[in-house]
């Protein structure tokens, strides 16, 4: 990814639900050293990753059906220009 990127990550599911998985903070809320935005690579696990569909709801599994997920870094000035990645996943069961 090039940087500074957005900093929240979201993914929309196959079935349309919209789901947070790096959650966006304001500028300075972010620890020294950990700041999302300037993460060149990502390596997400499909069978571990959760994320959340509201910033009170408990993290929920993200890769649950087969299909095409949109992964979207959201961009603090422009949604319009934020990049997306789709990729195709094949449910295991």
């Amino acid at each position: 990814m090039r940087t500074p990127h957005g900093g929240e990550l979201s993914v929309l599911t196959p079935a349309g639900r919209s789901l947070v998985i790096v959650p966006y903070l304001r500028k300075g809320r972010e620890p020294e050293g950990h700041r999302f935005r300037y993460i060149r690579r990502l390596t997400l696990r499909t069978d571990t990753l959760a994320a959340f569909a509201t910033p009170e709801s408990r993290p929920e599994p993200v890769f649950t059906d087969s299909g095409v997920y949109a992964l979207q870094l959201n961009s603090d000035t422009d949604p319009e220009t934020s990049p997306v990645c789709r990729a195709r996943y094949h449910s295991p069961g």
